[in-house]
Order: structure tokens, then C-alpha cells, then sequence
């Protein structure tokens, strides 16, 4: 039973967090936490052979050989003559390989057989363009801002995660997943892939057509093309950014147009959520409490500075403040996992000066995927790996009860991120979040991020926030423990001075 004092640090956090983005009220028992990379892969699919309407894909990328899961689409469209499908990538990633087979061409076949039934979209930064386009070479070019949500709807229901859509997050890249029930924020969701749909260029067939944004001389099996209402951010990035703030700022703000204070006879409805409970004149305060028993609150964030004017602010910056100043505030335990760990300079501030035990838990060398690759990218491993030891060496040198844990599993990679907090002497966290954001200085000023807070007083599914944490530790070990592979002078001074990219 929820003591007095956490009901009211939750009200408390709760009410703060009303006042900044979209809130829905969802049943506890139509939220379930995937765990295996495999488990992920075959609920995606289920959920696309079972949709009936619609499914809709945000995400960096789709592996250019996932011609199964592709098929998986196509079969469901075959199925199902009224199905829509929507995808929205990354067109730095999406195209990386051009002109030799990429996700594009790949997913331009889904395009050239469903015409009329089937969208893909390819968000490109503003903030590349022109010459300095031309130049950056590929693979770098990324470093100046991705679309890098991870939505993935159908129907009425969706799943909220940090994993892309290709064969090692399928199979042994480990990552968070979370499937949701729930129609209005499934919803909700489309209406999201929607408005960044909006700002992004259409990828369509092309078999003897070129692909003037990348490469001006050489063939594609696939074209872009500009078809919006709202100028292009290759060539007029100035108005696109003030026209696409303009429509976000109701996304990010809908709580703020949308004024109520809570009706405690009607406490789990909300302006945009779901309505969970019907109005009775018997109910009460202690049926009140029954309910939040029964349900999670759940807050959609949102990163996308890129595409915002210096007027509107991300709001998923204000609940990270929030939660920041709350651990700082009390006795709040925190974990916090990153397979990128490299938090932004404020946030590194508030962990560091957080009242409670807290734990980090970062990949290990062997566990980032760039371990040992080709080029300048094999220095990526142990930059991160150097952030980490700094950060603890902080903690420790402000003696706070701080520990940084390695995770390392044979044959796998780590790519998991965020955040669980429990309340000081509990087993199970009362709030998690759950998305794209890495919490980095990159994430934050240079790609399109989106995140889940769910906060919750449902035992149930708390249980669950506890198993997924356990699991994630099964295979980590305190950094102090650990033989660390020795981290170069080199690449001490690069991970200093390319942090902001990081």
C-alpha cells in the first residue's frame, strides 16, 4: 500500500508535469513490457498481420536486407485490400548506401506496388544542406541531426522503444520495448508520425530517375520529392523551421490548450486520454484512489530543436528538468541506462548532486556496436567508455552513493535507454521512461526524439518496471570491477572535444 508521503511526492510530480504536455490515463493491464530482441520482432509482426486499418512505422531506419519483414507488410496489404501503411525514416540513414542497395530502395518496392495504399516518408535535417552537404561525406554527414524516433503503431495499439528496425534488434541488440492497448493514444501517435510525415520528402519509384539531393549524375531505383505545403529545408531552412514550429507547438502544448483541473468524481479522464472510469454519484475519494490503483499515467515528450524557433521549447527538456530536480529534492533511488552514455552537461549536474542511491548502467566496450569497426568509428567504444569512468570518479570524488555498471553480454550488443525511479526502501519503481532519447547534448540540439513517462501505483506493473530492470543488471557488473580495456590519450582529447556530437 502507498504510504501518505509518496502519494504526495506522485500528485506533486503529477500536477508539475500536467502543466507541460499531453496526458493519458491508460489500464495498467494494457501496458506490457517486452524484454528479448526476438520477443520484439515477433510482436511487431503480429501486430502488422493482425492490423486491419492502418499501420504506421517511425523510425531511423529498416535494415536494407530486411526483405522478410518488408514481406510481412506486403502480405498483410495482399490480406487486407483496405490496409494502409505509413513509414517515416531518416533520409541521411535511410540513403547511406546509394547508390548501391539501401532501406530506401527497399522500401520504394512497398511503395511501387501499393501506390494508392502505401506512404514513405524521409525526414532531412534543416541543418545540412547546400555545400557543406555536398562535402561532408557519408556516415558524418548523421552527425548533424536524424529523425530518430522509434513509434510503431497498428491499429489500436503500438509500441514505444529505442530499437530500429533491422536483423540485430530482431536478434541480439539489446534494447527497451513497450506495447501499449489503447486507442486514443494510438491515436495520438498517428497523429504525431503524421505531422513529421508533413515535413519530410516523399521516396518514390524510380527506375530511370535520378536523386538530385544526394548525387545529381547518378541512376536511382528511387526518387525524392518535395510535396508539402511548407518550404523545403534544403532550400529555404529559415521558413521551413518557423512553419513546422508553427504546427508543433500545438503537439507539444496540447495540455496548455486544452486547461483543466482534476474532477476528482471523474478523476481518470483527461482532455486527451482515455476515459477510464464512468461517473457514478456513489464514487468517492477512496474509489479515487482505487483507480490510480488500477491504471498508469502516461506522458508523451518530445525532442525536435532542430525544427523549432528559439519561441517554442521541446518539452520533453522540461520534464528531464523536473525529474532532475526531483531526485535532487529527495530521496528518490534512480537508474538510469544508456548503451550512449553521455548525458548533457545539466542533467550530469543533477545526478551528481541527487539526494538517493542511483545507479548508471552504459555498455561495455564490447557491447557498443561500433566495437572494433572499420575507420574512425572504432574510436567511438572506448570515448564512451572514458565519459562513463569520468562519471564516476565525479560521484565518487562528491562521495554519493552513485555506482556505474557495465553490461556485457557474449554475442550481443546494448542499446537501451532510460530512466526508473523507485521510492526509498521500495523494490519497484513508480515511474519509467521509455523511448528514443539517448540524453545526450546530440539528442537534445540535433535529432527528433520521443519519449515516454509512465508513472503508475499499479503493483502489477510496477513488478513488471522491477523484472525489467533485474534483467538488464543479470548481465552487468560495477565498472570498478571490471578489467577495463586501456582508452587511448587520443581519444580522451576527441570524446572532449566532440562531446556535443556524441
Amino acid at each position: 500500500m502507498i504510504s501518505l508521503p509518496e502519494r504526495q511526492l506522485f500528485t506533486k510530480l503529477e500536477t508539475k508535469i500536467d502543466a507541460i504536455c499531453p496526458k493519458f490515463y491508460i489500464d495498467a493491464g494494457n501496458i506490457q513490457v517486452l524484454h528479448e530482441p526476438s520477443e520484439f520482432y515477433q510482436t511487431l509482426k503480429d501486430l502488422i498481420k493482425n492490423a486491419e486499418n492502418r499501420i504506421f512505422l517511425s523510425t531511423l531506419y529498416i535494415g536494407k536486407e530486411e526483405n522478410e519483414f518488408v514481406n510481412v507488410i506486403r502480405q498483410a496489404m495482399i490480406a487486407k485490400p483496405k490496409l494502409q501503411v505509413f513509414i517515416l525514416a531518416d533520409q541521411l540513414r535511410s540513403t547511406r548506401e546509394f547508390p548501391f542497395s539501401s532501406s530506401a530502395s527497399l522500401l520504394t518496392k512497398l511503395r511501387e506496388e501499393f501506390p494508392e495504399r502505401c506512404e514513405i516518408k524521409l525526414y532531412h535535417t534543416p541543418n545540412l544542406r547546400g555545400l557543406k552537404k555536398r562535402l561532408v561525406p557519408k556516415r558524418f554527414n548523421e552527425g548533424w541531426g536524424l529523425q530518430h524516433m522509434k513509434i510503431y503503431g497498428a491499429d489500436d495499439s503500438l509500441i514505444i522503444s529505442g530499437a530500429n528496425l533491422s536483423r540485430d534488434y530482431f536478434t541480439n541488440r539489446k534494447d527497451r520495448y513497450y506495447l501499449f492497448h489503447d486507442k486514443n493514444l494510438s491515436e495520438f501517435f498517428f497523429h504525431v508520425h503524421s505531422t513529421f510525415a508533413g515535413l519530410s520528402f516523399d521516396c518514390l519509384p524510380s527506375k530511370h530517375g535520378f536523386l538530385p539531393t544526394i548525387e545529381d549524375s547518378l541512376a536511382s531505383q528511387f526518387r525524392l520529392e518535395w510535396n508539402n505545403d511548407v518550404p523545403n529545408p534544403l532550400t529555404n531552412s529559415r521558413e521551413f523551421i518557423k512553419e513546422a514550429s508553427n504546427r508543433l507547438q500545438h503537439l507539444l502544448c496540447s495540455s496548455q490548450d486544452h486547461t483543466y483541473q482534476r474532477d476528482y468524481k471523474r478523476p481518470l479522464t483527461s482532455s486527451y486520454g482515455s476515459s477510464f472510469t464512468e461517473d457514478t454519484q456513489h464514487e468517492n475519494k477512496a474509489m479515487d484512489q482505487n483507480s490510480y490503483e488500477r491504471t498508469a499515467i502516461v506522458y508523451p515528450l518530445f525532442q525536435c530543436m532542430p525544427v523549432l524557433t528559439g519561441q517554442v521549447q521541446s518539452t520533453e527538456d522540461k520534464v528531464l528538468d523536473l525529474l532532475g530536480n526531483l531526485i535532487m529534492n529527495e530521496k528518490i533511488e534512480w537508474t538510469l541506462t544508456a548503451g550512449y552514455f553521455n548525458v548533457y552537461p545539466e542533467l550530469r549536474r543533477q545526478l551528481l548532486k541527487s539526494k538517493g542511491t542511483g545507479e548508471a548502467i552504459v555498455a561495455s566496450q564490447q557491447a557498443n556496436g561500433f566495437y572494433k569497426s572499420k575507420g574512425p568509428s572504432h574510436m567511438i567504444p572506448p570515448a564512451y567508455q572514458y565519459i562513463a569512468e569520468k562519471f564516476l570518479i565525479d560521484a565518487t570524488r562528491m562521495r554519493k552513493d552513485i555506482d556505474v555498471l557495465q553490461w556485457q553480454r557474449p554475442g550481443h550488443t546494448y542499446h537501451a535507454k532510460g530512466f526508473w525511479f523507485t521510492y526509498p526502501g521500495r523494490s519497484t519503481p513508480f515511474l519509467t521512461t521509455i523511448g528514443s532519447s539517448n540524453y545526450t547534448s546530440r539528442s537534445r540540439q540535433l535529432d527528433l526524439e520521443s519519449t515516454l513517462v509512465i508513472m503508475t501505483q499499479n503493483q502489477q506493473l510496477q513488478s513488471s518496471f522491477q523484472k525489467e530492470v533485474q534483467l538488464i543488471r543479470q548481465y552487468a557488473k560495477p565498472m570498478g570491477s571490471c578489467n577495463l580495456e586501456k582508452v587511448p590519450v587520443y581519444v580522451k582529447a576527441l570524446a572532449a572535444l566532440l562531446r556535443k556530437k556524441l
